[in-house]
């Protein structure tokens, strides 16, 4: 047992109870319990949400690397995106009682099966564009389909840009559509800005993603433009619900 106390990060506690741990330590000693008795299945049923932010991310980790340690599967059941993006090898979304999707995180995030999946999970801009082969046109410039795509579309798409696919430029001669900044939040390592553009071919709210701290001020007028690829699904024909030039971020 000792060996187990000192995995988990709990050596020198073995002789406290429960109620004299606090709930990071409590966690871990959940963690030993299930591993003395061998289990090669580890069920975590949202194991962290009881933590403040700043625990959570350490018990997390340690958890993390126990489990790698011992080589025991577990099955983490959690309501927290990042939680399931960062701690799983394989992400498994359910929607109506069913599995959507099955895939690695970064499966998941870059190549969603479908529309609503890839606004599900994560930030999501759907734009309307016109594709054709591997390239689709969108009102913030061409892009390149990703191979991966599941179905090569032709034709009239919804368009998948994540935030930190969206460049948001001040100068009035820089490529991409106009917009205005309807707010700005710095989050240490980036800015979230939320804009709205002036062309009716684009929803009325965009989310971009940009590295370090910009002063966007409310009402700022910019220019937004998309790069790297991305996944676009086919309009279904004579479907008047699905119209990607109004789809919602």
């Amino acid at each position: 047992m000792g060996d187990l106390l000192d995995a988990v990060g709990l050596s020198g506690f073995a002789s406290r109870y429960p109620h004299q741990l606090s709930g990071g330590q409590q966690q871990r000693v959940a963690l030993a319990r299930s591993l003395a008795v061998g289990s090669r299945i580890v069920l975590l049923d949202e194991p962290f949400n009881t933590l403040d932010a700043n625990l959570r991310a350490s018990v997390r980790a340690d958890v993390h690397a126990i489990l790698r340690d011992a080589e025991a599967t577990a099955i983490l059941v959690t309501h927290d995106q990042d939680e399931a993006l960062l701690m799983a090898d394989l992400v498994a979304v359910i929607r109506g009682g069913t599995i959507a999707q099955l895939a690695p995180p970064g499966d998941l995030y870059d190549n969603p099966v479908d529309a609503d999946l890839a606004s599900f999970v994560g930030d999501a801009n759907l734009v309307g564009g016109s594709a054709s082969g591997d390239l689709v046109n969108t009102p913030l410039g061409p892009l390149t389909v990703r191979r991966s795509n599941a179905q090569a579309p032709e034709g009239p798409v919804t368009v998948l840009i994540r935030p930190e696919q969206i460049d948001v430029n001040r100068g009035a001669g820089d490529p991409g559509a106009p917009a205005k900044v309807l707010s700005a939040d710095f989050h240490g390592s980036d800015t979230v800005v939320r804009v709205t553009p002036d062309r009716d071919d684009l929803p009325p709210k965009l989310t971009a993603r940009v590295l370090g701290n910009h002063d966007f001020p409310p009402g700022t007028t910019v220019r937004i433009a998309a790069h790297g690829t991305v996944c676009a699904w086919p309009v279904p024909e004579g479907d008047e619900s699905v119209d990607p030039t109004t789809a919602q971020p």
